[in-house]
């Protein structure tokens, strides 16, 4: 895998079979009973999606849906409606894309319960909003790096830290 960070040049990672899949049963243990129909509508070429998004749901035997090749706001809704999707990886903005979308009543998303986020930070307005308008009940919010197979820290951020 190769990585820009924040420096913006890209460099090699190197990983192991090992380093990755520790990861993947330590987030399987933590997050796997609520993987049981998951979409992912980020890149394969991105770890969060490759780990999180494939290898974890491997683990957890779980059906995934991949809604199109590119991020599109539509195409994850109508998965998450069609498919009946209980939960869904992906930056906040993906979110935000659909809590803001015209069409965004037009489908059921009451199957999407579970949340797990990471790539920019997360408002506690932003998780007020996810619980209460599409409905999630829970979010856990990563932080990663490619050198670390894409999660280094992971913490279920609500229901359990929001202030009322």
């Amino acid at each position: 895998y190769y990585t820009s960070g924040t420096t913006g040049q890209p460099k090699a990672a190197t990983l192991t079979n090992f380093g990755i899949l520790n990861l993947v049963h330590a987030q399987w243990e933590h997050l796997g009973h609520f993987f049981t129909r998951l979409c992912v509508p980020i890149p394969f070429f991105h770890m969060f999606s490759e780990v999180v998004g494939v290898l974890n749901a491997a683990v957890a035997k779980c059906q995934v849906v991949f809604p199109a090749i590119l991020p599109d706001t539509v195409s994850t809704m109508k998965s998450i409606h069609e498919e009946k999707c209980t939960a869904m990886i992906g930056a906040p903005i993906i979110f935000r894309d659909i809590l803001t979308h015209p069409d965004r009543k037009k489908y059921d998303l009451g199957s999407l319960t579970f949340a797990a986020l990471g790539a920019s930070p997360m408002h506690y307005d932003f998780l007020r909003q996810l619980e209460t308008e599409i409905p999630i009940k829970r979010v856990a919010q990563g932080y990663g790096l490619t050198e670390n197979a894409a999660v280094a820290k992971c913490q279920v951020v609500f229901p359990a830290i929001l202030p009322d």
